[in-house]
Parts: C-alpha cells; sequence; structure tokens
C-alpha cells in the first residue's frame, strides 16, 4: 500500500492548523478601527489610532452579566500590575449610560469604559458572548480573543508588551 498520498495530506492539514492557530487565543489578525463615546465623558469620543504603540485589552462586558463581574477583579489586577509597561484596558459595553451610572454608584474601576451604543464595535470584533477580552498588540494586531480568565490571556499580553 502506498502511504504517500496520506503523509502528504497529513501534512497540508498540519499546515493549516499552523496558520489557523497561530497566535493565542486564534488567529493574528489586524484590528477593526473603531470609535466610541467614553463613559465619564459625555460627548467624548476616542478611537483605536489613539491608542497606537500601547498594548490594548478591549474588554467586552454589560452591568447584567453575572460572569462579566467575576471577572472583573481578575482584569483590574492585570491592569493594575502592568499599566505602567504600556498596558491599556478599555472597557466596552453596548449599554445605556443610564444602566452604566446605576453599576457605578456601587462599584469601582481603575480603567476607562466606553459605551458601544450602536454595536459597531461589538460587529466589528465578532463579539457573540460576554465577558469576552480581545488583545492588541503594539502593531495593531489582534493577539488575543476569549475569556477574560482564559491561562492564555496573560501570556499573550507579556508576549505583546515584549515585542517593541
Amino acid at each position: 500500500m502506498n502511504f504517500r498520498p496520506l503523509r502528504t495530506l497529513g501534512l497540508l492539514l498540519t499546515g493549516i492548523l499552523i496558520v489557523s492557530c497561530s497566535g493565542p487565543g486564534g488567529v493574528i489578525k489586524a484590528a477593526p478601527a473603531f470609535r466610541v463615546e467614553a463613559y465619564g465623558n459625555k460627548g467624548q469620543f476616542i478611537d483605536l489610532a489613539a491608542m497606537k504603540g500601547k498594548v490594548v485589552m478591549l474588554d467586552f462586558w454589560a452591568t447584567w452579566c453575572g460572569p462579566c463581574r467575576e471577572s472583573m477583579p481578575h482584569v483590574k489586577a492585570i491592569y493594575e500590575e502592568l499599566k505602567s509597561k504600556g498596558f491599556e484596558v478599555m472597557g466596552v459595553t453596548a449599554e445605556e449610560r443610564a444602566s452604566v451610572n446605576k453599576f457605578f454608584t456601587d462599584h469601582s474601576v481603575p480603567y476607562p469604559i466606553f459605551l458601544d451604543g450602536d454595536h459597531s464595535v461589538n460587529e466589528a470584533y465578532d463579539i457573540n458572548e460576554i465577558p469576552t477580552a480581545v488583545v492588541i498588540d503594539r502593531q495593531g494586531n489582534v493577539v488575543f480573543s476569549g475569556h477574560p480568565e482564559d491561562a492564555e490571556l496573560r501570556p499573550a499580553i507579556e508576549r505583546a508588551l515584549a515585542q517593541s
């Protein structure tokens, strides 16, 4: 029996797997551009280009989401530890300002929160569940997308911070 075609198929499939899993949390790709309103400063907007040169984590969450609330201390701890190295967290919620106001009456979050009222950022990053963390490296590439408490999140952030 000739196993050469099977070996060739095996090598081809291995190559496909390596390409499709080229980064932690999925495929490395250019981060979609966006513009969002700052929660704390009504009428003030920020876009991804303003964060160029920094490692940014988009933390997609909602006030009503139990798992989002559970992951917040983890996100806060990573932010507090790594912010001096050029790491930024942007909390992104598609909720109305009134819901967010009510939440922040009882909770303190050390990183900025942004309102995605038209869901355009959620759609651009293909967010299908929350919480979801998306890490963008200094070059503007998505290097991680997954749960904020995923074991691969911190290593992905540290690798991105180590790049110049």
